[in-house]
């Protein structure tokens, strides 16, 4: 009650102040998902997550003119294939930049390929100041949906992506490696760092019930 009671109250506030009631709950979202109580808020929300996705996606759908996408298709697979460039190279640039490897990257660009769910009240903020057009507002409707439809398809699709390109470029992709840490300076100058190694086997059988099988080991 409390959670719902906040998102309610940022989200009344933020529609007073002037600005939109969608902005506030983002808001609220952020204020939530930054506190010490956001895993307890998650467990108490997931029963719900489904169906607040399910109306999300059936209300960004009625958004859309098929009208207007019918009649631009070219404009509309140009704008489909932009986002899906632009995104799949700062994804993966991003975390290439953070020395992981070549698998990691290429993954993260074709999960990252989307257009947000942020991207959605930009857009009707800038339709209802009337800083863009409606058959703007139309195509950005349309390149994101699609972009957001193929995303499940790309991610189940991408280890056997990686293979193909594994196979076709073996070398170049082995060379973009994260860099051992080992070798980055002298592992006998480290101080002041922990390392927690553990163990859990396989659930056992006995007449009485069960237990389980743990071992842990801390080295400081």
């Amino acid at each position: 009650m409390t959670i719902t009671g906040i998102c309610l109250i940022v989200a009344w506030l933020t529609s007073a102040a002037g600005l939109s009631v969608t902005l506030g709950a983002f808001v609220a979202g952020l204020i939530i998902g930054e506190s010490d109580y956001r895993i307890d808020a998650l467990s108490n929300i997931m029963p719900f997550r489904d169906v607040f996705a399910a109306i999300f996606f059936i209300s960004v759908g009625m958004l859309l003119d098929t009208r207007v996408v019918a009649a631009n298709i070219p404009i509309v697979t140009i704008v489909v294939l932009t986002i899906i460039g632009v995104k799949f190279l700062t994804g993966a640039l991003s975390t290439l930049a953070l020395g992981l490897p070549a698998r990691v990257t290429i993954f993260t660009g074709l999960a990252l390929f989307q257009i947000g769910e942020f991207s959605f009240i930009l857009a009707e903020t800038g339709r209802s100041s009337s800083l863009i057009p409606e058959i703007t507002y139309q195509l950005f409707l349309a390149g994101a949906i699609i972009t957001m439809a193929l995303t499940p398809f790309s991610i189940r699709g991408a280890p056997g992506i990686m293979d193909t390109l594994y196979r076709l470029s073996p070398h170049r992709l082995s060379s973009l490696k994260m860099p051992d840490p080992d070798r980055a300076g002298d592992k006998n100058n480290r101080s002041d760092h922990i390392i927690i190694a553990g163990f859990r086997g396989h659930r056992k059988r006995s007449g009485t019930g069960s237990r389980d099988c743990r071992h842990s080991l801390y080295h400081h």
